[in-house]
C-alpha cells in the first residue's frame, strides 16, 4: 500500500460514535475522517452533556473519542462517569497536553487508547480498529488492561 493512503476500517455493522469536543475545528475534522468511513457521528461539547446523552440511552454508542481538556468536567472524569454506565465502551483519549508520567491515570480511568494531537486520519483509524479488536475478546483476557498509544 502506498505511504500515507489511508486505509480503510473494519467496523461494527452499525457504528455510532460519541466525539467530545469542544474544540469545532478538531470536531470537524474528526466528523469528515468518521463519516467518510460510514460512522454516525454525535457531538458532546463537554464532559457533562457526554454523561447526559449516556443517562439518556437514547443512542446505543459504539465508541467514545474523549478530549482531555474540555470546560465543565475534564476527559478523565467525564471517561470515569460514562463507564460507571457503560464499563464495555471503548474510549479513545485525544489530547495535546499529555505528559509520560500520566500513563496509570490512563489505565486507572479505563481509557483504551491515547491519540497525541496533532494526530492523523490513519492513526485514528488504527486507533478505532485496535479498540474494537480488543474489546471483543473474552472479558477475563488480560488485554482488559490494555493500553495503546498513537501519534
Amino acid at each position: 500500500m502506498e505511504k500515507g493512503a489511508i486505509i480503510p476500517m473494519e467496523k461494527p455493522e452499525i457504528c455510532n460514535v460519541l466525539v467530545v469536543e469542544d474544540d469545532d475545528n478538531s470536531y470537524l475534522y474528526l466528523l469528515f475522517a468518521l463519516e467518510a468511513r460510514k460512522c454516525n457521528v454525535y457531538r458532546a461539547a463537554d464532559g457533562l452533556e457526554a454523561i447526559n446523552l449516556f443517562k439518556e440511552g437514547q443512542i446505543q454508542f459504539d465508541l467514545v473519542l474523549m478530549d482531555l481538556k474540555l470546560p465543565k468536567l475534564d476527559g478523565y472524569q467525564a471517561t470515569s462517569e460514562i463507564k460507571k454506565i457503560c464499563a464495555d465502551i471503548p474510549v479513545i483519549l485525544q489530547t495535546a497536553t499529555y505528559m509520560n508520567n500520566e500513563s496509570q491515570k490512563l489505565l486507572d480511568y479505563k481509557i483504551d487508547a491515547l491519540l497525541l494531537k496533532p494526530f492523523t486520519v490513519n492513526a485514528l483509524v488504527d486507533a478505532m480498529q485496535t479498540v474494537f479488536e480488543i474489546k471483543n475478546f473474552p472479558k477475563n483476557s488480560s488485554n482488559q488492561n490494555f493500553l495503546l498509544q498513537l501519534q
